[in-house]
Order: structure tokens, then C-alpha cells, then sequence
């Protein structure tokens, strides 16, 4: 969160080192200032000479609150040969779901474009936050909203589960909401991100074709992780089989008492009791296996 006391302290902060950068922030007057002694500053448009690349620094500014507080199911980026334009995150169907930040609603609607329900609020500098597969929306377009108000719940997507799917948007641009947002924790990572147009693929600007195209990266998310689930069994019943084949064990004969057979085999009573579950004053029957490995 960047509050305007913030904003204040580093417009008023004397700035130090020289200006080896500079990048465009949401506030069309004020530039994110980069100095020779790596620090950051926001200063007036018109006070920095150096020349402004393709980046963009949007700010954060004014109270946050996570939509909602789980670890991000689908990522952003590419899912099943899709492009994912958000985050899928999981939660029971009614969870509720909060706003970001103040802003003001500017579409609130059953089903829009693929989005199933959703929920667009425009913030400051022209950020926007998109709330998708909700229902119960609480406001319509036009009304104001504070950052935590309960906006919606999560719903169902028929043949997807329950889950709330968040985009963060500047302009026509889509941003990962991961690198702005910690949602485990439910902070934010800091007080603004910059983006680089020149490594925004096309991708970056698309939204999904569909309620189907939507399903299908959800899908193909449970299907990753049901194959990462599938090999994390296969390795640990491979390593059960390793650990296993590294056992040894001994059948007591005739004269055998735990001393010698601790001997026998380079190890301890002590280890020979642990490894069986004895005592050192058992009583060792002919035909007994020990596991002695």
C-alpha cells in the first residue's frame, strides 16, 4: 500500500545520486525516479531530463485488502495451450469475495464474455481489478466501493469447480496479479509494480473467448496437478522399493544372541532393539527374523 503520506515523503524527499532511469506511473505528472544509489523516488514529469523506456510503474496507492486469502491455484500465463489472463483461486462456493482497492464499479453482471458472473472496478491512475465467476453480486455499475467492501461470492463454473478467477488490468494490458500480490499471505509485495511493454506478448492483451475457454484452463490446471500427484506417488513407491531392497535381515539359529549377531553384521544391540522393536533382554526364538539393515 502506498498512502499519500508516502506519496508526499518521496516527492518531497531530496533525491540522491544522479538519475540513471526513469518510468511512466498511473499519475500522467509524476515519474518512478531510479538514482545512481539505487534508490526510488517519484518526482514531477517536468524535473527529469532522462528519456523514458517502454516500462510503466503502476502505484498502489490508498487501503488494500487480498479478494480473497488462498494460495493461487492456476497461475497467470499459459495453461493447456491457453493464455491465462489472471489467477484461479479456489475457495467453497458463497466464500465471499472483497475489493482490492477504493474504486468504482463499472460492470456487475450475471454472465459477460466468458467471465461467467463478474465484476470490474476502476481504481485510481487506472488500474482495474476484475472479479470473475462470482455471484450475489452486492453493487451495480457506478457505485463507489472501499477496499474490502464485499463485493461478491464465489461461485460455480459448470465443470470447473468453485473458484474466484482475478485479473488485474491496466488499460488493455493484463498483469500476472501474483507479482502485485502475495495472496498466501494476503499483502501486497510492495508499493507498485513496473511493467515492460516490450516484453508483454500479444497474449498479455487477451481476455478468455468463453465460459468453454475458461473451463478448459481450469481444467488443464487439474490435470497438471493431477499428473504431478501421479508422479509424486510413483517416486515415493520408488523410493519405498530402494529403501526396502537396502534392508537386511538375519533368522536366529541355535546359540545366536543379540550381541553376536550385532557383531556379525557391524552394528549395535542398541540398533539391532531399535530396528525390531526389542528390548535387549528378549528372549531370541530359533526361526526369528531380525532386520539387522
Amino acid at each position: 500500500m502506498l498512502s499519500s503520506l508516502i506519496a508526499a515523503f518521496l516527492l518531497a524527499a531530496a533525491p540522491a545520486g544522479y538519475v540513471v532511469d526513469s518510468i511512466s506511473t498511473s499519475d500522467p505528472a509524476r515519474l518512478l525516479v531510479l538514482r545512481s544509489d539505487r534508490s526510488w523516488s517519484l518526482e514531477p514529469r517536468d524535473s527529469v531530463s532522462v528519456t523514458e523506456d517502454s516500462r510503466l510503474a503502476l502505484l498502489f496507492e490508498g487501503a488494500f485488502r487480498c479478494p480473497l486469502q488462498v494460495p493461487v491455484f492456476t497461475p497467470y500465463g499459459e495453461v493447456g495451450g491457453l493464455h491465462h489472463s489472471g489467477v484461479d483461486l479456489c475457495a467453497a462456493a458463497g466464500t465471499p469475495v472483497y475489493a482490492a482497492f477504493d474504486g468504482v464499479v463499472t460492470l456487475s453482471q450475471a454472465d459477460h464474455s466468458g467471465y461467467g458472473g463478474v465484476v470490474r472496478i476502476l481504481h485510481a491512475g487506472g488500474l482495474e481489478s476484475i472479479y470473475s465467476n462470482v455471484r450475489a453480486r452486492v453493487h451495480k455499475a457506478g457505485d463507489s466501493v472501499r477496499a474490502g467492501d464485499r463485493i461478491a461470492e464465489v461461485d460455480t463454473l459448470e465443470g470447473a469447480g468453485p473458484h474466484l478467477h482475478f485479473e488485474l488490468r491496466y488499460g488493455d494490458v493484463a498483469i500476472d496479479p501474483a507479482r502485485a500480490i502475495d495472496f498466501p499471505a494476503g499483502t501486497l509485495r510492495g508499493p507498485f509494480c513496473i511493467l515492460d511493454r516490450q516484453r508483454l506478448g500479444a497474449e498479455a492483451y487477451c481476455s478468455p473467448a468463453s465460459t468453454g475457454e475458461q473451463r478448459e484452463i481450469y481444467q488443464a490446471q487439474l490435470t497438471r496437478i493431477e499428473e504431478q500427484k501421479r508422479q509424486a506417488a510413483e517416486e515415493a513407491a520408488r523410493l519405498a522399493r530402494l529403501a526396502e531392497s537396502a534392508k537386511k535381515y538375519h533368522t536366529v539359529r541355535s546359540g545366536d544372541t543379540l550381541s553376536r549377531i550385532a557383531a556379525k553384521y557391524h552394528t549395535s544391540v542398541r540398533s539391532l532393539c531399535r530396528l525390531n522393536g526389542i528390548k535387549e533382554t528378549t528372549t531370541l526364538s530359533i526361526g526369528r527374523r531380525l532386520r539387522v539393515k
